[in-house]
């Protein structure tokens, strides 16, 4: 029945419970959008902000009353109990009582004596103590008081006996009030045991030493209810000079429940950072814990007393401090509710471990306090990761081997095993003519097959094939020339420019040569031309490589989705830095032209 809220600095309810839209009308959402002052009466918006200025300093509120304003333009009265704000949020925690009845009540009551006291004032215009024109009045103030919400007695000091308890006592405790009157340890007899004594003793003492005081209670009702009472007590004196008593009890159980029930809210609030398994901290303006949580005890191995007060940069591991404090600052400058970062911490006893940390910034009445942070322990999948990565590593890395594999097969093995075959079958025609070049080209292909047997059992085993060096590279491509002649006619002319050998880096020759093999293969076996050219030279700061034929010549648009070879010579290119075009048309031969630049890594510096 009670409103309960969470309410900021700022001036905003944060969460109201139901209780408020059956009060006024108006959904939690709407209450929830503006500022609250501007649901107060505005002939209480004063008095709220000064009441405002004595919670933001510290200090509780209990018992304060102001109207806020209906859904249809009414407007009910709330009592008000609210403790200081919270230490560490600056939050409100509030519940209010709908006195609006009662507060009609006092009204009604104040028209009734005022009307009464100009009734009075008329017959007793010469009596001008107060205290004489309540007598007179008494017995028509005692049927106001039946009306007001709450019980209303009055006792003598001296021994705390009742003289009149208002009607309302049955209705409140279920025991007619005469008992009071009548039962002289009645009112001492049904406190609560657990009140009982200092409810006593209290009552004696302020009796003696204050005119207004309050004290809250339990009384046990006549079905077994403990009920929570709030008892307002006026110390007066009698025309005899003895004191007397008078006061009300209001009810205000729901009201404790309320606040047992906010309170149990805390504690597991509290109860569940204390145990969460994820890291829970508050850090200041300066970077300095103000709060850790267990958690952060335990995966760190520090205790919290060696935590409070330290930067939390200090548990960040060195390499990523500089790039976790550009995060912070970045937030912090460009008021961001919410950033995420990973990094790698450090245990108090060596270790490491990565957290993913999500951290938003604290502010109290619109001033930035620090952080406050939750961090997961992350190791796991930071871990998982790294495997991931080696894994794709050494995956990229099998496929680059593969594919290296497959164009050394290809323009190693298959294009030197076929140059092998036509020289065999070149030998067919040179046996009836020429005996002695028959049997050199026969030795020419003995040792290019013993070469192609050396470079299986590399393969085999898994030995990459012997690089060629820049000084190797003219041997070799005169061999490739030799090996390469043809029976059909076919004879290639080679043309290398020893300037520019000297700015090849040793890395280039072998690809420069596999390049040449391929092209001159493809001449060999497509081109039917009898003329052809391998030149090296220097050209416009680049190294120029040329293979050359006259032959019959091919679309490249066509055979270039369909051979490998033209495949390879690019990738081998693209390996280089290199520019490679091969250039050519039906009935105008063929050239691979290969542009490397001396920049490059594959070139040489300038001797």
């Amino acid at each position: 029945m009670d409103l309960l809220c969470i309410a900021g600095s700022d001036g905003y309810f944060k969460r109201v419970n139901p209780a408020w839209e059956r009060t006024l009308g108006f959904s939690r959402e709407e209450l929830c959008a503006k500022p609250f002052i501007e649901f107060i009466h505005p002939d209480d918006r004063a008095i709220t902000q000064k009441v405002m200025g004595r919670l933001a300093a510290g200090h509780p509120v209990a018992n304060f009353e102001n109207r806020y304003r209906c859904k249809d333009g009414s407007y009910r009265w709330l009592c008000w109990i609210t403790p200081g704000p919270d230490r560490d949020t600056g939050l409100l925690y509030a519940a209010a009582r709908d006195i609006t009845e009662r507060k009609q009540m006092e009204a009604a009551l104040r028209q009734a004596n005022e009307a009464l006291e100009q009734r009075v004032a008329q017959r007793i215009q010469e009596l001008v103590e107060v205290n004489d024109v309540l007598r007179i009045a008494d017995s028509r103030e005692r049927a106001l008081i039946e009306a007001i919400q709450g019980i209303v007695w009055e006792c003598d000091a001296l021994n705390w006996r009742f003289t009149f308890v208002s009607h309302q006592a049955e209705s409140l405790l279920g025991y007619p009030a005469q008992r009071w009157l009548d039962e002289p340890e009645f009112y001492a007899e049904h406190i609560h045991p657990d009140d009982h004594s200092w409810v006593m003793y209290y009552c004696r003492m302020a009796a003696r030493e204050t005119q207004k005081f309050s004290f809250e209670f339990r009384m046990i009702a006549a079905d077994g209810r403990t009920v929570w009472l709030e008892n307002i007590v006026t110390v007066e004196a009698d025309g005899q000079g003895d004191s007397v008593l008078r006061g009300l009890m209001v009810d205000v159980t729901e009201r404790k429940r309320s606040e047992a029930a906010l309170r149990a809210s805390e504690e597991r609030c509290h109860s569940l950072v204390s145990h969460a398994t994820d890291i829970i901290y508050t850090a200041n303006m300066e970077g300095r814990f103000t709060f850790v949580n267990a958690a952060v005890c335990s995966i760190m191995q520090y205790l919290e007393q060696d935590l409070l007060g330290r930067h939390y940069l200090d548990l960040v591991r060195p390499d990523y401090r500089e790039s976790v404090q550009a995060v912070y600052k970045r937030q912090v400058v460009e008021q961001t509710p919410t950033t995420y970062c990973e990094f790698p911490a450090l245990t108090r006893l060596g270790g490491e471990r990565w957290f993913g940390q999500h951290v938003r910034l604290l502010v109290v009445d619109g001033q930035m306090m620090g952080v406050e942070a939750i961090a997961r322990d992350i190791t796991d999948r930071k871990r998982v990761e790294e495997a991931l990565n080696e894994s794709e590593q050494r995956l990229r890395h099998a496929l680059e081997e593969r594919e290296q594999l497959s164009q050394n097969l290809h323009d190693n093995i298959i294009q030197t095993v076929y140059a092998i075959g036509m020289g065999l079958e070149e030998c067919r025609y040179l046996l009836r003519q020429n005996l002695s070049e028959a049997d050199k080209k026969l030795e020419q292909s003995i040792a290019g097959l013993n070469r192609v047997i050396t470079d299986v059992r590399n393969y085999i085993v898994w030995e990459k094939p012997e690089e060629v060096t820049p000084r190797q590279l003219p041997v070799k491509l005169a061999e490739l020339v030799v090996m390469m002649e043809s029976v059909e006619g076919l004879r290639f002319t080679l043309d290398i420019e020893p300037e520019a050998i000297q700015f090849l880096a040793s890395t280039a020759a072998s690809q420069l040569l596999r390049i040449v093999h391929e092209a001159m293969s493809n001449s060999l076996r497509h081109s039917k031309s009898h003329i052809g050219l391998v030149s090296l030279r220097m050209q416009n700061h680049h190294l120029r490589l040329e293979v050359r034929d006259e032959g019959i010549g091919f679309d490249p648009s066509i055979v270039a989705c369909r051979g490998q070879g033209l495949e390879n010579i690019r990738a081998r290119g693209r390996k280089l830095g290199a520019d490679i075009q091969i250039v050519s048309m039906p009935g105008e031969g063929t050239r691979v032209i290969v542009e490397l630049p001396l920049e490059g890594h594959h070139a040489a510096r300038s001797r």
